[in-house]
This record gives C-alpha cells, structure tokens and sequence, in this order.
C-alpha cells in the first residue's frame, strides 16, 4: 500500500479486488495473531510519513512516555492475569488536579529530560533478556526494545493479547490525535495510519528486529551513535548487557537490508 499514489486507476482497481477477495482491510493491515510465537514487532507511522510527532522536543518527549507508559500498563495488567477496560489504560497525571491528554506536563524549561520522565521500568525489562539469545525463550509479557522517531515508532514486545495491545494503542492515537490538532487548530487532521504487527518467526529474526529498533535513529540519519537519541531503550539496554556483549551481539545479528522497502 505504500506505492499508491503511484498507480494507475486500473491497478488500484486490481488491489482493491484482490484485498476483498483475501478479506483483507481496504486501507489497513491485516492482523495476524501468531500461534506459536508471544513476542512482535509492533510499528505505526504518522500519515504520509510525515513528522507529526518530531514537530517539537515536548512531543518528542511526551508522545514517548505516553507510549512507553501505556504499552507497559497493559502488558503489567496481562502479567496480572486480567485487563481492565482499554479506557482505562494509560498514564497518571504528572500532578494531582492537573489531568492531561497522555499524563504528560508540557515541557517547561528546567524540566527533567526525557530519560527521567519516562517510566522507570522503560527499556529495563527485569526478567526478560531482550536481545540475549541464550536465554530469550518466550518471556513473560514485557517491552523489549522501543524506540520513537519524528514520523513513526517501533515496538518489540512478548504479548499474548496482540490485538488488545493494538486497541489500545489506538485509543492512544485518538486521545494524541485530539490534543495535537487541537493545539495546531487543524481539527480532523490525520496524524496516524493504524499500528502493524509482525510475529517473530524466529530467536534470530527476535535479535535483529532488536538491532534494527535500536539502530532505527542512526539508519534515517538523526544521529550518528545509538545514545544519541534519547527516545529509545538503547542506552537502557546498551548500559545492561555493556558494550563487548552489545558490539558481539550487533556482529551476530546484523540488520543489513531489514526494512529497507517499508520503513521508508
């Protein structure tokens, strides 16, 4: 779908048949529920690409710790055993008496970079050994390796309730869609295509998606190291397993042309 603007009526009329005769969406992925893997690599992009979420450091900041916040809500509520209503996922407010859209106080100056204001638990996922081969497994529900871009954002997450995690992110991309807009004064702009999911088929294809999320700022070119970009759990996961490890593990499992047609 990403190369419609260039076709032609007649093979837009070909996809459009073939997607009804598949039962897919029109104009959406289709979601598939893995039976023999728990862990994906979620990922949504902004409309036509375009940087909806880089437009400043406050929505850099705020989107990536509404996004980290929510996600480990709902995987903290199925580790339970149990989730509420997808409403009523997502972040305390910053302050009591002071509610938000995302939980997020507008950055001011003086306030706590984005490291400090994201969830404690953000790219430390305790007993899951994200990216160790010898010991990845299935791990119980837990955020494995994130990272937010001006125009997208890559998760990788064991989940056993993927479409679950799906709805909510959607809520969370109304509620965002809703403040943004409104502070732009663009009511009915479109800011999000729906979020994707993609099963790992592998442990290898588990480790290189890790590689790939935490190299996704060095590939587009906003940064030349990983710890460049504060909107990731690389640095996290970098000052876990320590540099050798990190470096062994980036030669064992290289990203090479991971991405390259769909993550423009």
């Amino acid at each position: 779908m990403y190369d419609w603007r260039r076709l032609s009526d007649a093979e837009r009329d070909a996809l459009m048949r073939e997607r009804r005769e598949l039962k897919r969406p029109m104009h959406s992925p289709a979601h598939r529920v893995s039976d023999r893997s728990s862990r994906y690599h979620v990922t949504a992009a902004c409309y036509e690409h375009r940087p909806f979420i880089g437009m400043s450091e406050q929505r850099l900041v705020g989107f990536s710790a509404a996004l980290v916040g929510t996600v480990e809500a709902w995987l903290a509520h199925e580790k339970g055993g149990q989730h509420p209503a997808a409403g009523a996922i997502g972040l305390e407010p910053a302050e009591a008496g002071t509610p938000t859209t995302t939980g997020i106080r507008p950055a001011e100056a003086g306030t706590p970079t984005v490291a400090q204001r994201l969830p404690a638990s953000a790219g430390r996922p305790g007993p899951c050994k994200a990216g160790v081969p010898a010991s990845a497994g299935q791990p119980g529900p837990c955020l494995l390796a994130w990272v937010v871009m001006p125009n997208h954002y890559h998760l990788l997450v064991s989940c056993e309730d993927i479409l679950g995690l799906l709805h909510v992110l959607g809520r969370l991309h109304g509620r965002i869609s809703h403040q943004w807009n409104g502070e732009d004064g663009q009511r009915g702009r479109q800011i999000w295509c729906k979020a994707a999911e993609t099963a790992m088929k592998s442990e290898r294809h588990a480790c290189v998606t890790l590689n790939y999320i935490h190299h996704n700022p060095v590939k587009h070119g906003v940064c030349a190291k990983w710890r460049e970009w504060p909107y990731s759990s690389a640095t996290a996961w970098l000052e876990r397993v320590g540099h050798e490890e990190a470096a062994a593990f980036w030669a064992e499992y290289p990203v090479k042309e991971y991405g390259r047609k769909w993550d423009m």
